[in-house]
């Protein structure tokens, strides 16, 4: 009798990352960084430049970690794909860049936000 057992696939570990990945979904994403910047501080974050409908794709294939999306430019579809991320991948974080016109735009979680997609 052979009391061995093997184990399908690799067994190794993965640790987690060292930094945050967050998707940029604008046509002028230095116009967001800025709006961004306390995520940088705080979660050790790496941002890059996805149009939205690839930046959810992405999510969905943990690429990254978090879509930092204009509030004000999201259509009807945006903000319901956005919401379905949201609620099949609650892991990762979406923030909505407010801008009113007068002040550089400001981060609203999706949480806090939910009730514009719906």
């Amino acid at each position: 009798m052979n009391s061995r057992v093997e184990y399908p696939g690799n067994r190794t570990r993965t640790s987690p990352r060292a930094f945050e990945v967050f998707a940029i979904c604008d046509d002028d994403p230095a116009r967001l960084e800025g709006a961004c910047g306390h995520l940088r501080t705080r979660r050790n974050a790496v941002f890059i430049h996805f149009d939205c409908a690839s930046a959810i794709d992405a999510a969905f294939k943990g690429v990254i970690d978090g879509l930092v999306v204009d509030g004000s430019a999201s259509s009807p579809e945006r903000l319901t794909a956005l919401s379905f991320l949201h609620r099949e991948r609650p892991r990762i974080r979406i923030f909505l860049a407010m801008d009113d016109g007068k002040a550089a735009p400001r981060l609203q979680p999706w949480s806090a936000s939910a009730s514009i997609a719906g």
